[in-house]
C-alpha cells in the first residue's frame, strides 16, 4: 500500500471567468463545478489525500493549461469536474457520468472512474449513468490516468436539487473513491451520506485510510506539488 503523501489529485474546476459553460434558470456550470472542486479538495485532505485545484475563483483557463499543472506536478489522477445539458430541461436527461480518453486503459482510467462512480451511486444522486469515452481536450493532454465527471444535469430541477442538498456527500465520495484507486482503503462503514429530495438518508461508505508525513520539495514544480502534500495548507491553489 502506497503512503498517501506519495500521491497527487489534480481537481479541475471546468470553465471559469468568461466560460459559464452551461447555464439554466441563473444557474451556471461554472460556479457548480468550483464548489464541488474545493469541497473535494478539503474532503481529500480529511483522508489524507493531497490535492490542488486548477482554479480557487471564477477565473478562466484554457484545457492546455489545466492539463499542463497536472502534468507538470506530476499528478498521480487528474478529475475534471463539470455538469451536464441536454437539450430540452427535465426530461429523461439525468444523473451522473464519467468519460475517459478515447485511448485510455481501462485498468488506470477506466477503474478510477468506475471505482468513484460507485463511491457516488451511495451519495444520493438520481441514477448512475455509467463511464463513457469522450475526445475532452484536457484528458487528451493529461499524461496520468484522468477522468471528466459529469455531475448531473444543469438543466435537470431534481438533479439541481441533489446537487445542492449533497454536495458535501458528493465530495466525499469522490475522494473516497480516489483512495479506493490508490489502494488506500483499509476497511469501511456505512456513515451518513447523501440524502433524496425527501430527506432520507442515502449511506455513505467511510473507509479507514493510512498516512504518513513526507518531506517537502525543492524545485518549483515540485514545491507546488508539496503545498499540497502533508502536512497540509488546506486551501492551497495553483
Amino acid at each position: 500500500m502506497e503512503s498517501s503523501c506519495n500521491l497527487l489529485v489534480v481537481l479541475d474546476a471546468g470553465h471559469g471567468g468568461q466560460d459559464f459553460g452551461a447555464c439554466f434558470m441563473g444557474r451556471c456550470e461554472k460556479d457548480d463545478n468550483l464548489r464541488l472542486a474545493l469541497e473535494t479538495q478539503k474532503q481529500l485532505s480529511f483522508l489524507g489525500i493531497p490535492a490542488l485545484t486548477t482554479r480557487a475563483s471564477d477565473t478562466f483557463a484554457p484545457p492546455a493549461i489545466r492539463a499542463e499543472i497536472a502534468n507538470k506536478t506530476d499528478a498521480d489522477l487528474f478529475i475534471s469536474l463539470h455538469r451536464a445539458s441536454s437539450p430540452k430541461p427535465n426530461e429523461d436527461a439525468a444523473g451522473i457520468e464519467s468519460f475517459v480518453y478515447l485511448t485510455s486503459p481501462l485498468e488506470t482510467s477506466g477503474r478510477a472512474a468506475q471505482l468513484i462512480l460507485s463511491e457516488l451511486a451511495d451519495a444520493g444522486v438520481q441514477r448512475i449513468i455509467g463511464v463513457s469515452r469522450g475526445n475532452f481536450g484536457v484528458l487528451r493532454r493529461a499524461a496520468m490516468p484522468a477522468i471528466l465527471l459529469d455531475m448531473g444535469f444543469i438543466n435537470n430541477e431534481i438533479d439541481n436539487r441533489l446537487f445542492d442538498i449533497n454536495i458535501t456527500a458528493y465530495a466525499g465520495a469522490i475522494a473516497r473513491g480516489a483512495a479506493a484507486y490508490f489502494g488506500l482503503l483499509t476497511g469501511a462503514a456505512f456513515l451518513g451520506g447523501g440524502q433524496d429530495c425527501e430527506g432520507n438518508g442515502t449511506g455513505a461508505r467511510a473507509p479507514e485510510i493510512k498516512t504518513l508525513l513526507c518531506a517537502a520539495g525543492q524545485d518549483t514544480w515540485r514545491a507546488l506539488r508539496q503545498k499540497a502534500r502533508c502536512p497540509f495548507a488546506l486551501g492551497y491553489t495553483v
